[in-house]
């Protein structure tokens, strides 16, 4: 009887356990959607533009800053937009890529608010030129990397 009365303990037990409790979960305060557009020039250079929807998903918070890391070392003209309006970012080169952040203008408060910024810069890479329309670098470029005795990373 007590072996009985110990299995529909435990049984129980384990019932209310898997019906009642839930699994722990972190609460992720935006939800972040990009759509990333690449031209590709014959001159080398690629324009790079990143459309970012940073929606918040609680009511009471809102973002003030933004940083994107990116994988290319020598970035040119910079651009950052919050919903039109310039803003002058911080770029931190590191070893192997740049770290892109700001501070936004526009203070977007609710849940389910939609803030749309831009990021927009120009890289070149001699990789692309070579493998995908076999030209060589440009001169201005050639003299870039000559002068700075880069080694071969894509630049």
């Amino acid at each position: 009887m007590k072996t009985k009365l110990c299995l529909l303990l435990l049984f129980l037990s384990t019932l209310f356990h898997f019906t009642v409790t839930r699994p722990v979960q972190a609460l992720a305060k935006f939800s972040t959607n990009y759509q990333v557009n690449y031209t590709v020039y014959p001159s080398g250079v690629t324009h790079v533009k990143f459309l970012i929807n940073q929606v918040n998903n609680l009511s009471v918070v809102y973002a003030t800053e933004f940083s994107l890391s990116v994988n290319h070392t020598r970035l040119e003209n910079i651009r950052v937009a919050d919903e039109n309006a310039s803003l002058v970012p911080n770029v931190i080169r590191t070893r192997n890529g740049s770290i892109i952040s700001f501070s936004f203008l526009n203070k977007v408060v609710g849940k389910d608010k939609k803030h749309f910024f831009t990021i927009e810069y120009d890289i070149w890479s001699r990789a692309i030129l070579s493998r995908h329309f076999g030209l060589p670098p440009p001169k201005q470029y050639q003299e870039k990397i000559d002068s700075e005795n880069c080694p071969s990373s894509g630049y």
